[in-house]
């Protein structure tokens, strides 16, 4: 109900970009055909390494 009552559902209808932070939280709503996944981690040099699948 939380979903609809903020209003998320048309940030995803237009095609346009939209960033989740937790999306597995709310992944019965996400289009699973549109997912792109972005991992970061930080490595032992401190430094971000992104992963994108």
């Amino acid at each position: 109900q939380e979903i609809e009552d903020i209003g998320f559902m048309e940030y995803i209808d237009f095609g346009d970009l939209c960033f989740v932070e937790w999306p597995e939280k709310i992944a019965e709503f996400l289009p699973q055909d549109r997912i792109i996944h972005i991992d970061i981690v930080l490595n032992l040099n401190k430094c971000r390494e992104y992963t994108i699948s």
